[in-house]
């Protein structure tokens, strides 16, 4: 199934993200 692949990559994608700005903005 490509589509729930893509959409799990999609999520990873965004969870990091919004890892990554939070950490910036974090400190």
């Amino acid at each position: 199934m490509a589509l729930i692949d893509r959409m799990m990559d999609n999520g990873f994608r965004q969870h990091f993200l919004r890892l990554g700005s939070a950490q910036k903005h974090g400190r």
